[in-house]
């Protein structure tokens, strides 16, 4: 078990804590399949060693492409004995008896495997599970829950913590404290005392997305308000109507998932009695049928249903007949903020572009033993 606090190589019969730094394990490497070490270089990884902030959501697709990744290995690894049996077979010349009665074997192991993989479904549903056991524990400082901005802001969730969490409770009070900062300059009343000249309004669907775009200065580096579909932070929401009042062709750009139900967003908006004052200036933005054209790339499809598991398919539009969704939030935040800057100038959003990106830093390496 290796210490994410101290790299110390920690001996499973020695308990829960780390005998070198008092670390307190959450995941029982007997029983979980997933390591303290692992999440840890995730959340590093995602938060770019806490420049960013990120959903529970890409955590959760991060958490699920590991078990994914350690499901393909012994499928991987027959794969490559068969292989090397066929090539022996052609060198050596071997009877033909022997060598379907080696192919007799091997082929229903293969198919046996294949089987295993498939109904042991990456579930998200776990994913986000194993998230709020480790965060109870050790509070991740980059999660966005979308309530950062609630006012009056949400009563903090009690968590147990260790002398040595100290420090992650001091900087959670202090991005508070920030965010009911940003809160006050966003009020109609202080309108003018604005850090930037709003340029555009994005309308996002989760309350998640808000928060993670705002904590990230999207909005400040783009001239940009960000409000969720339902109106949320209800300060800014209510200061938007003095923005359009005041500049009557600002474009209100619509963000969303790729999913039959998002790509009717921007007519439920239309049809919606609090947006109807921006009714005219709605531009679609994206994740748009015709971004998903291609089947270069193998993307992470939810369920609405909670019960369904996760998908890696690049069949995307079989994806979207079963009724799955592809979140906007499914690359890590730097990629996707950069992708999505250009696309509020352009008027498009390229998201595929910006997943090699994130993909080239997928292997995660660690202890995974007992010690």
């Amino acid at each position: 078990m290796l210490c994410p606090k101290c790299s110390h190589s920690h001996k499973y019969k020695e308990g829960m804590k780390c005998s070198q730094c008092g670390y307190q394990f959450v995941f029982d490497p007997k029983t979980d399949k997933l390591r303290d070490n692992i999440i840890h270089e995730m959340i590093q990884r995602l938060s770019d060693n806490g420049h960013y902030y990120f959903t529970r959501t890409l955590l959760a697709i991060e958490i699920c492409k590991y078990w994914r990744k350690k499901k393909m290995g012994p499928i991987l690894l027959v794969s490559i004995v068969f292989f090397i049996w066929l090539v022996i077979a052609v060198v050596f010349e071997l009877d033909v008896f022997i060598s379907v009665v080696i192919f007799c074997l091997l082929l229903p192991l293969l198919i046996l495997l294949g089987i295993y993989l498939k109904n042991k479904a990456l579930s998200l549903r776990k994913a986000k599970a194993a998230i709020q056991r480790y965060h109870s524990v050790h509070p991740i400082e980059p999660l966005v829950n979308g309530k950062a901005f609630s006012s009056p802001p949400d009563k903090p969730q009690q968590t147990v913590i260790s002398k040595t969490d100290i420090s992650n409770r001091i900087q959670n009070v202090a991005s508070q404290v920030e965010s009911q900062a940003f809160l006050k300059m966003q009020t109609p009343t202080t309108l003018k005392k604005l850090p930037f000249a709003p340029e555009r309004l994005l309308i996002v669907e989760r309350k998640d997305i808000v928060d993670m775009l705002i904590r990230n200065r999207f909005h400040q580096n783009t001239k940009t308000v960000v409000v969720s579909q339902s109106g949320y932070p209800a300060s800014v929401f209510k200061a938007c109507h003095q923005f359009l009042k005041r500049n009557p062709n600002m474009p209100v750009q619509v963000l969303h998932e790729a999913s039959i139900r998002a790509f009717g967003m921007i007519d439920r908006l239309r049809n919606d009695a609090k947006w109807q004052f921006a009714r005219e200036n709605l531009v679609e933005l994206g994740l748009s049928r015709e971004s998903l054209a291609e089947k270069k790339y193998r993307l992470p499809w939810l369920s609405e249903t909670k019960n369904e598991p996760l998908i890696f398919s690049k069949n995307h539009k079989k994806m979207l007949s079963e009724g799955r969704k592809l979140p906007v939030d499914y690359v890590s935040p730097k990629p996707l903020l950069n992708t999505l800057s250009v696309a509020l100038v352009s008027g498009v959003l390229l998201l595929l572009a910006a997943l090699e990106e994130s993909h080239s830093g997928d292997s995660i390496e660690g202890d995974d033993g007992f010690g």
